[in-house]
């Protein structure tokens, strides 16, 4: 099992989930969109930029983690299913 964390995005307004992924860790990417039967694989870095991607909302009271430290990345977008 892949250890999980979890925060919120500084930008809530994602139509669609993404998987990102840290270099090396594509297949662990894969694997996570088979779970959630949604949502687009993308390499980070470039275009994809950690600091875009991993902004976090400032919850007050809660410490605050980088989630681009993780080698797999879920922006969950509007489009997910309950």
């Amino acid at each position: 099992a892949l250890p999980i964390s979890y925060a919120t995005a500084a930008d809530q307004t994602h139509s669609a989930t993404v998987v990102y992924y840290q270099p090396g860790h594509k297949r662990d990417a894969q694997e996570v969109q088979k779970v959630l039967k949604q949502g687009a694989v993308e390499a980070l870095g470039g275009a994809n930029s950690t600091t875009t991607v991993c902004a976090l909302k400032q919850v007050a009271g809660q410490p605050q983690s980088n989630p681009c430290q993780s080698d797999v990345v879920v922006i969950v977008g509007s489009d997910v299913t309950h």
